[in-house]
């Protein structure tokens, strides 16, 4: 009889137990924070880094679509025979009186000075650098002087201008804005915003910045200290203050002894005016 007793109370407690395991919380309810906290931030990460790659993706979008359009411009003016661009009828002899800090090539006696409102981290700008260039060697640097100024239109911009100009100080302004328009895409999305901390540009200045420096060979601690001058800061908002004297509504916008031509127009648009100019 004790021994009936005895098995029926071990069964109860079995059956006990298992009630009391069957109400225990499911294993995935029980949740470290931190770990949880890790995956939210994993989770974050994929999402930047394919917000990036959109971007990069509608960048190139861009300017594909931009030499779309610049070849059937180029077309429409071999069928209709047009001459070279007019002015933009608003903006004429627009009288700029160019600051002596501003970044320029070519000879100060040059027929044709060709002011450029621009930034490094637009495509049309990039485009309408090499045909500068192009007009220039063609020319010749006695004959046009290209004038380099700022004007902002997307965040970052502020950061490379400074850099630039930074790198003007050590003689390699026209070395700096070339790497930069060939590093845009890259360099586009570790850039701070115009307004940032210290520790958000030093952070951007590392991972693009001092590469360049490096294959530059400028003393990058140096170029990083002359980003932070207030005069290289007011120089931007000066050459931004000219901008809207033009006015300026997007970039590249050009003025060419006083006329306004708006976009990266063809090479051979620009081939045309100054061509027409050196005439007189």
């Amino acid at each position: 009889m004790k021994r009936l007793i005895l098995v029926a109370l071990s069964v109860s407690l079995l059956m006990f137990s298992a009630c009391a395991v069957k109400h225990l919380p499911p294993p995935a309810m029980v949740v470290d924070q931190p770990a949880g906290e890790a995956t939210h931030q994993t989770a974050d990460e994929q999402e930047i880094a394919a917000l990036k790659k959109r971007v990069e993706e509608l960048t190139a979008e861009n300017e594909a679509l931009q030499h779309k359009i610049e070849w059937l411009e180029a077309r429409i003016r071999i069928l209709s025979n047009q001459k070279a661009p007019k002015p933009d009828p608003q903006a004429q002899n627009v009288e700029l009186v160019v600051p002596a800090t501003a970044m320029t090539l070519g000879s100060d006696d040059a027929p044709v000075k060709f002011v450029v409102f621009m930034e490094l981290l637009c495509p049309f700008c990039a485009r309408h650098h090499d045909n500068l260039k192009k007009l220039q060697e063609k020319f010749g640097a006695d004959n046009v002087q290209i004038v380099y100024l700022y004007y902002r239109i997307h965040q970052g911009a502020d950061f490379l201008q400074r850099a630039a100009l930074a790198a003007g100080r050590q003689g390699k302004f026209w070395e700096f804005i070339e790497l930069a328009f060939a590093e845009m895409r890259t360099w586009r999305i570790s850039l701070p915003q115009n307004i940032a901390t210290v520790e958000q540009e030093k952070e951007a200045f590392d991972k693009t910045i001092r590469p360049a420096a490096a294959e530059l060979g400028l003393d990058a601690d140096r170029l990083y200290r002359d980003m932070q001058d207030e005069e290289i800061k007011k120089q931007l908002e000066a050459e931004m203050q000219l901008g809207r004297v033009v006015p300026v509504k997007g970039t590249p916008t050009s003025v060419i002894n006083g006329d306004v031509y708006r976009g990266a127009k063809p090479y051979e648009d620009f081939e045309k005016v100054v061509a027409e100019l050196l005439k007189k």
